[in-house]
């Protein structure tokens, strides 16, 4: 079905994106994004199509989010004898993901290929809205890392912070450049992430205006790097938290499990 509708769009290009031509990857990520039958999907940046076509047939709605003018028209014109999906021509990152999906977002998965330039937003945006209660991303393979990352290891950092506060994520598998149109120069990966109970009570803007903070200075000890920091708080201030967290104040953030950055979060900015 995809190759026959390549005709369809024009040569209109999507800024930092890379598109999925092998098939084999395509249906791998719809397997998971499909495995508890959801209802509805929600697709990021559709491309020329490789995963809109199996995925619409696996649920009864699809809404495909596409903000390239040419892309859009084109994956629009292709599915439209399939009666289920909307296409939106817009930018992803300004979308109602609860709007869309309505409720709770139990039956509803979320799909995405992102270029590296949006996937640190995107994530934060899903993480926060806790739309869907599966969401199948397709990243870089170090922003992958990032996201999956435990304290103490490469690439830990605010971003697994924000995914540990309301989600379960692990690397599914890697995808060589070759499986993408035009070749990129690194590896990328399939990650799933799933909805859990929330388990930091503070808003989410005020962990993420935390965790920036706290890691910004990656070399310093977390007491220092709070004295050091925008936030604005003072020396007694940061002891008298610390010790409620449980902490010495000599860790470095990259050092602290989750729970403690969420905790001591919570004192400092609750």
């Amino acid at each position: 079905m995809y190759k026959n509708h390549r005709t369809a769009w024009s040569h209109g290009t999507r800024l930092g994106q890379n598109f999925l031509k092998d098939m084999g990857v395509a249906n791998a990520v719809v397997n998971a994004a499909t495995a508890l039958a959801p209802k509805i999907a929600v697709e990021i940046g559709p491309g020329k199509g490789a995963i809109t076509f199996m995925l619409a047939r696996r649920v009864e709605r699809l809404t495909a989010i596409e903000m390239d003018e040419a892309l859009a028209r084109g994956i629009r014109k292709a599915t439209e004898p399939m009666g289920n999906v909307d296409v939106m021509e817009d930018d992803a990152l300004r979308a109602d993901f609860r709007g869309i999906v309505g409720g709770s977002g139990e039956g509803a998965v979320l799909v995405a290929n992102l270029p590296y330039y949006m996937s640190t937003p995107m994530l934060r945006k899903a993480f926060q809205e806790a739309a869907f209660k599966r969401m199948v991303f397709m990243l870089q393979l170090e922003v992958a890392f990032k996201v999956c990352a435990a304290p103490g290891t490469d690439g830990y950092g605010p971003l697994a912070v924000a995914r540990w506060a309301s989600h379960d994520a692990e690397i599914l598998f890697e995808v060589p450049p070759s499986a993408f149109e035009p070749v990129p120069s690194v590896r990328s990966a399939v990650v799933i992430i799933r909805r859990t109970e929330p388990k930091a009570t503070i808003p989410y803007d005020k962990l993420m205006k935390f965790t920036d903070a706290a890691f910004m200075a990656r070399r310093k000890n977390i007491k220092n790097a709070l004295l050091s920091s925008p936030l604005g708080l003072g020396q007694e201030e940061i002891a008298k938290a610390l010790s409620i967290a449980g902490l010495a104040g000599t860790e470095r953030a990259e050092e602290i499990e989750e729970s403690k950055i969420c905790g001591l979060a919570s004192i400092l900015m609750g």
